[in-house]
């Protein structure tokens, strides 16, 4: 898939000094202070700390009101926390939904880079759509469950192919996800796409993904402002 058509125009910018970064997942900093992808706000902080504009779409619970925070996603968890299993019909609306979000997000923004974090439980349809370089972050193995709770991805299928990197929290995680997505749209993924980032140590974790993120924007080397 190419460029989003309303980020066309932006594109030819490809040596930005800071960037614009968009970050999508559930359930970013929740009301009960439990994020779905540990690590996800120190790493918009330490974007924003370099001068990065950092941008978070995620899934429409209660949370704090914060700039930049847009919680607008429809997913499917229960209110009990176990998973719903729509209908195609609902499970085609929530992806639908997603879509225009992301678009709308996208349009007003223009990110150089996409980032997936906790993506389980949303439409997987997502992944992939913005056509610009996209990071996805495995630090629980949603690539595995988030087939069996997306009805219009099981039966559609979706296109992991199209993310452009992919960061894992183990070697284990890693495994699982060059295992469930063997055999993908284009034959499944580049394992030399797939890498394996230790959170244990979360200064050293934010550092490596910062790291993955400038890669995929600046593809001749250019460093960020202050970057080492």
């Amino acid at each position: 898939m190419g460029a989003h058509p309303m980020l066309a125009a932006d594109m030819a910018d490809t040596t930005p000094r800071s960037l614009r970064v968009l970050t999508v997942g559930s359930r970013y900093r929740s009301a009960d202070g439990a994020d779905d992808a540990p690590g996800w706000a120190a790493l918009v902080a330490a974007l924003q700390a370099r001068g990065d504009t950092v941008r978070v779409l995620t899934t429409d619970e209660d949370g704090p009101e914060l700039d930049g925070v847009d919680r607008s996603l429809h997913w499917f968890r229960a209110p009990d926390g176990g998973w719903r299993r729509p209908a195609r019909l609902e499970a085609s609306r929530i992806s639908r939904h997603g879509l225009l979000q992301l678009g709308t997000t996208l349009q007003r923004l223009k990110p150089h880079v996409v980032v997936w974090t906790a993506l389980g439980g949303l439409p997987l349809t997502l992944a992939a759509a913005s056509g610009l370089p996209e990071l996805a972050l495995v630090l629980d193995p949603w690539p595995v469950y988030g087939p069996a709770v997306d009805l219009k991805a099981r039966q559609d299928g979706w296109d992991p192919g199209g993310v452009a990197a992919w960061s894992c929290g183990s070697g284990a995680l890693r495994a699982q996800v060059l295992t469930a997505l063997d055999g993908g749209p284009g034959g499944g993924l580049d394992p030399g796409r797939v890498h394996v980032d230790d959170p244990a140590d979360r200064a050293a974790w934010t550092a490596a993904i910062l790291g993955r993120i400038d890669a995929l924007a600046r593809p001749d080397g250019v460093a960020a402002p202050g970057a080492g």
